[in-house]
């Protein structure tokens, strides 16, 4: 129950017998809930009642009101018995055919045409309502139910399982953030010291233009004027000297800042890109993290980021049986073809290394974190059909928004390999073709039915 709803029982007489919340009239001036009290009803709305509110004075309220303002906040501020939501769906056309709309909720809820409607996100349950919401667009999948029991079953189930996971999950999102940050720092500090090596060429070309004049430099000198041959005109450059060392001695100290930058260069760029690879396969973990459906889903998470050194072995007081991991996700595509989808970065590997065949088909979205897809090939080559919905696949297992569109690779498994060293779920791959792709939450749901 929500911290405004109450639960009372009351008598033949309306004789209070007892309140879930009791209120004194301390705390309400106006109406007191208390055992052995009379039951009297809430204070009565200013408001006219929107569904008692025929379509002539509707219309005419609708005409005096300010149109520059949000059609939706004119109806929840004017009307009473509307929520955000139906004010909301009422008015995201504007204000033209508003009054027509009203009507047309009005016979509706008269007709008692009631949908019920599972409204969801990204898998996860956001809200539930008596009729389909046009307001959300592709955004938001809508699921009907056969009755108003069911469909408020299955919310607040998958709610308070979301809820549970996304608890269990805490501990390995907030090792898995704190890396992140870590490394991000580090990464950023690293390419600063890659920018200050980019001007290392001025150090090689004082020590050229010192060894060029060494034959009228001297010790003690502080600086020296001479033809600055690396530029076009020659202009005439004045070179300075620490006067504690020799001519040669100044030569070989810029040599020595030249070579010193150039080899740091080198070295950082390949730690730059380490902790880039790095950078990705962490983001993957969150987004594994994000997905996951069970405790199995969250044991194979963390293995694997105790296998990568993410994060310490835990200490078993007593032998605890660890739960059994799962398959990759199956999907029958409509033409009859099974479509595998790895869950995370460890089935992943094994899903595309170990399961799939080299004729197989292997899918992933383009240069963000994602599940290997593979189309089985062992009893004859799919069809375009299945390739377009894995790619599909492909985009609603990855960090793609539902209803948008991301570029696809399709190659043979054969054409990929796994660096060595590198992190799971990480591979390289050749020869592939470019499909697009649209998350499609819908679309998984009725081909794992399928």
């Amino acid at each position: 129950m929500g911290k405004g709803v109450n639960l009372l029982l009351v008598d033949a007489e309306e004789r209070i017998i007892d309140a879930f919340r009791r209120l004194d009239y301390s705390e309400s001036a106006r109406r007191a809930l208390l055992p052995g009290l009379f039951y009297v009803p809430p204070p009565a709305q200013p408001k006219p009642s929107f569904f008692r509110t025929d379509p002539e004075t509707f219309a005419a309220m609708a005409a005096a009101a300010d149109r520059a303002g949000e059609a939706d906040k004119w109806l929840l501020d004017t009307f009473g018995g509307l929520s955000p939501a139906l004010c909301r769906e009422l008015a995201f056309r504007g204000w033209d055919g508003l009054t027509a709309r009203a009507q047309e909720l009005r016979d509706r809820i008269r007709r008692e045409d009631f949908r019920p409607v599972l409204l969801s996100r990204d898998g996860i349950p956001k809200d539930y309502s008596f009729i389909p919401m046009d307001q959300y667009g592709n955004g938001t999948q809508q699921t009907a139910y056969p009755s108003f029991s069911a469909l408020l079953d299955d919310f607040y189930a998958r709610r308070d399982r979301q809820e549970n996971l996304r608890r269990r999950s805490a501990e390995l999102t907030r090792s898995v953030n704190t890396a992140l940050s870590r490394l991000r720092r580090k990464l950023a500090a690293r390419e600063q010291e890659l920018l200050a090596t980019q001007d290392r060429e001025k150090h090689r070309r004082r020590g050229d233009l010192i060894t060029a004049n060494i034959y009228r430099l001297r010790r003690g000198m502080t600086a020296f004027e001479c033809e600055d041959y690396f530029e076009e005109d020659c202009p005439a450059v004045t070179v300075e000297l620490d006067p504690r060392k020799t001519p040669q001695q100044n030569a070989a100290a810029s040599y020595k800042l030249y070579n010193k930058a150039k080899t740091a260069a080198g070295v950082l760029t390949g730690l730059i890109a380490s902790a880039r690879e790095e950078e990705e396969y962490l983001e993957s973990v969150l987004h594994e993290l994000t997905r996951a459906e069970s405790d199995r889903d969250l044991a194979d998470i963390r293995a694997e980021l105790t296998a990568s050194g993410l994060i310490r072995q835990k200490v078993e007081t007593k032998r605890q049986k660890r739960p059994a991991a799962r398959g990759p996700m199956r999907f029958i595509s409509d033409t009859g073809f099974e479509i595998l989808v790895g869950r995370n970065n460890a089935q992943n590997d094994e899903l595309t290394l170990h399961v799939a065949h080299r004729g197989d088909l292997w899918l992933h979205v383009q240069k963000i974190p994602g599940s290997h897809v593979i189309v089985p090939q062992r009893e004859g080559e799919a069809d375009e059909t299945t390739i377009r919905q894995a790619a599909d696949l492909a985009a609603t297992y990855s960090q793609t928004a539902d209803g948008d569109r991301a570029a696809v690779d399709c190659t043979p498994v054969r054409n990929v390999k796994k660096p060595a060293g590198a992190r799971p779920g990480r591979v390289v791959y050749t020869d592939q073709r470019t499909l697009i792709g649209r998350a499609d939450r819908a679309l998984a749901e009725r081909l794992k039915k399928g």
